[in-house]
């Protein structure tokens, strides 16, 4: 195996992150103090400092033109030289907490390489209301289906049997490595131990729509990328009630047909508000829903 040398390697793709890769990097370096780690930064068609900013703060730094950021996170584990290999997004930070947990995850990776773990990224204190209501929220999410490259662990071993990332997927990349591994026998753990902080979610509504039209996209590739997606699903299901209420408004003369379309409108954002947000409170839990009203239309834009 290529890999054998025991540490860890953070693997950093950047486009244009000059005023981020600083603070990224300087948080590694306080919180993995005492581990045997080296820093990667993938300078992924950077038109800014990024690349020397990065070299000149100690990390390993190299250039990647063209080509998804599955391919340049692949490139980047090409280059590590560590048996646990750490993606990081540039705008995330790792924390005390997770310097804490770190060195029993990288125990049990030792003693299991097809554990695969890592964290849902929290947004900071003094973030937006959908920051601290919608994302907050997420973070602690345990039952997740898959774990996000915005901080993912694993096994440069078991990177290697299931072939890394798909370099052919614009978005989505980090969902279809978690299923590649699953298939294979490996562990999946979201673990909000690993505290780490994420410095760029959208502020606002539109962002956010513009946001998840994007992540999106990796759904949207092909019909059976999309039918494959319960994410996909939902919403497509989402808007086939508005065509129901659409046509009852129209069409029906009974009130109560169209108050139990117009109600329908809101089923799917309201189940999955039940599903993924559990322990809080109402109101919050009745804003979260109105989020995900959002969420469902914007993953159904991706298609266009």
């Amino acid at each position: 195996m290529k890999n054998s040398k025991n540490g860890i390697s953070f693997i950093i793709p950047a486009k244009d992150e000059e005023a981020e890769i600083p603070v990224t990097i300087q948080a590694i370096q306080q919180f993995a103090s005492g581990l045997t780690y080296e820093i990667i930064v993938i300078n992924h068609n950077s038109s800014d400092r990024t690349g020397a900013i990065a070299e000149s703060l100690g990390a390993r730094v190299f250039d990647k033109v063209g080509g998804t950021i599955g391919a340049a996170r692949n490139f980047g584990a090409e280059k590590s030289i560590y048996n646990v290999l750490i993606f990081v997004d540039a705008d995330v930070s790792v924390s005390y907490e997770w310097q804490q947990e770190i060195r029993a995850v990288l125990d049990k990776i030792g003693n299991n390489y097809l554990y695969m773990t890592g964290s849902h990224c929290v947004p900071p204190s003094n973030g937006s209301w959908l920051e601290k209501y919608w994302f907050s929220s997420f973070s602690q999410d345990v039952t997740t289906t898959h774990l996000g490259t915005g901080h993912m662990i694993m096994s440069s071993k078991l990177f290697e049997e299931v072939g890394g990332f798909s370099e052919e997927l614009r978005t989505g990349e980090d969902y279809d490595i978690c299923q590649r591994a699953k298939s294979i026998g490996a562990t999946l753990e979201n673990n909000p131990r690993l505290l780490v902080f994420h410095r760029d979610y959208p502020q606002n509504i539109v962002d956010f729509f513009k946001r998840e039209r994007w992540h999106g996209r990796g759904d949207a590739q092909n019909l059976n990328a999309f039918f494959s997606s319960k994410v996909s699903v939902s919403a497509l299901s989402h808007a086939v009630f508005h065509v129901f209420f659409l046509l009852a408004l129209f069409f029906s003369d009974s009130s109560t047909v169209k108050i139990f379309t117009f109600m329908c409108l809101f089923l799917i954002p309201f189940l999955a508000a039940r599903y993924k947000f559990k322990n809080i409170k109402f109101s919050v839990f009745m804003l979260n829903t109105m989020v995900f009203y959002v969420y469902f239309w914007a993953r159904l834009c991706s298609v266009f």
